[in-house]
């Protein structure tokens, strides 16, 4: 059976949600859209589509947001709640391989938040999902 972005979006969810991951961050994970004016740590993860060949696949780019700590001057990144965070998305991610769906990690960086309201950095996951 073909395999659409939702269900692609779908799998990953329920995959997150019942992982280390899930336990571990302070706020909750959103597929497309975070909730404006989030404080807490947050995954948001949206597709760029499924393909229709005999082995689907679908680009998905994951984000962890981590708030930045204040040193009393200025917000810093959190580098290692970054890191910790890092690291178990990559364990998490490597072990999404379950039932016709497979996870392969393409690349793994780290962005500041460009907003001057928002006093945060992200961790970026870009991925290709596979449906069998």
């Amino acid at each position: 059976m073909s395999a659409t972005s939702y269900s692609f979006r779908d799998h990953l969810y329920r995959e997150l949600i019942n992982s280390p991951l899930a336990d571990e961050i302070s706020g909750k994970i959103f597929s497309g859209y975070r909730d404006k004016g989030s404080t807490t740590e947050d995954i948001v993860f949206y597709d760029f589509g499924a393909g229709n060949d005999a082995v689907q696949r679908a680009y998905m780019i994951l984000n962890i947001y981590v708030p930045d700590i204040h040193n009393g001057a200025e917000y810093k990144e959190d580098r290692a709640r970054c890191a910790e965070l890092a690291q178990l998305a990559w364990e998490v991610l490597d072990e999404i391989n379950l039932g016709d769906f497979f996870v392969e990690i393409e690349k793994q960086s780290s962005f500041a938040v460009q907003d001057e309201d928002v006093n945060e950095h992200g961790i970026r996951f870009d991925l290709n999902v596979k449906h069998f």
